[in-house]
């Protein structure tokens, strides 16, 4: 079976890496678990270069699970977020699909 990821042109790799960079700074502003629903339901469009930062987000916080896509940088992001914040709620089903 063929690798499902497209390779990274160098363009498409450096705008990414700005996406993280952007994403970063805006989770280490987070001052409530609120927050960090509302930072993942602004994200780019689905395949736009940082989405899936946004996504692991979300799911992070609906399932209070770290996402199998989540790299280390993400992981090691959502334990200073558990850290400052403490545990995620467990978030009401309305809020929670989509």
């Amino acid at each position: 079976m063929e690798n499902a990821k497209r390779p990274l042109s160098q363009q498409r790799g450096v705008t990414r890496w700005k996406a993280w960079k952007a994403f970063q700074h805006d989770v280490g502003l987070l001052e409530s678990w609120s927050g960090a629903l509302e930072l993942s339901l602004r994200g780019p469009s689905c395949g736009s270069p940082g989405s899936s930062f946004y996504t692991n987000l979300g799911y992070f916080l609906r399932h209070r699970s770290v996402p199998l896509g989540a790299d280390e940088a993400q992981r090691a992001l959502y334990e200073s977020l558990v850290a400052r914040l403490g545990a995620p709620p467990v978030l009401p089903a309305a809020a929670s699909a989509g």
